[in-house]
């Protein structure tokens, strides 16, 4: 005999729907920013890092040839201002870290053709 009685209506009601689509759409920015500061953290680690023998002036130079160091500037200094918007109201720990790593960031410039020296 079992314990409960199977019931008719086993079917999520409208209610539980629209709570499971609103609970996920609350998730999905958190997720979002979640992974944005992971990928932020990696970059940062891939292009400033020391890894094995290549310097961040090497690595730099090296991206001058093909002009994507100007581009990945740009980019970084796009989701930083972006995650420091959206963790200043969330986030203080992670905001610190982020602009921590930003600011570890050495010092440069961009010439007008693109070109990054560090100075």
């Amino acid at each position: 005999m079992p314990l409960l009685a199977p019931t008719e209506n086993v079917q999520p009601t409208q209610a539980d729907k629209i709570a499971r689509q609103v609970s996920r759409l609350i998730e999905a920015p958190n997720q979002v920013k979640n992974q944005l500061l992971a990928a932020y953290k990696h970059g940062h680690s891939l292009l400033w890092g020391n890894q094995g023998e290549v310097t961040p002036a090497q690595r730099i130079a090296k991206l001058n040839e093909t002009g994507a160091a100007a581009e990945l500037l740009a980019i970084e200094g796009a989701v930083f201002a972006f995650l420091t918007q959206t963790l200043a109201q969330q986030d203080a720990g992670a905001l610190a870290e982020v602009t921590a790593l930003h600011e570890a960031i050495p010092a440069h410039s961009i010439s007008q053709d693109g070109i990054v020296t560090l100075d």
